[in-house]
């Protein structure tokens, strides 16, 4: 499991996991938005944001770097983010 405690902290990173968050695996609101069909995988998420040349934004604070994204590429922070889809209000 990815750890947001391992990213170095910066006001542009989240500070922990969103609600429902595809790095948050195991928990209640992930494993449901997954079953859902709602919630893209860690490895699409990934793509998506990497196809771009971009940096996968938090669910809850798009205009943060998630933190579970950081964690497992640390070269991509400071990278325009990526908020195509499922990022904002009205998605939370």
């Amino acid at each position: 499991m990815t750890s947001c405690r391992q990213v170095v902290s910066t006001p542009l990173i989240r500070k922990g996991m969103c609600y429902g968050c595809p790095w948050d695996y195991g928990s209640e609101a992930t494993e449901n938005a997954y079953n859902w069909g709602c919630l893209p995988s860690v490895a699409e998420a990934t793509q998506l944001s990497k196809a771009e040349g971009k940096a996968w934004a938090c669910h809850e604070e798009p205009n943060k770097l998630c933190c579970g994204y950081a964690a497992d590429n640390k070269a991509d922070i400071g990278k325009p983010l990526y908020t195509d889809g499922t990022h904002g209000e009205e998605y939370v």
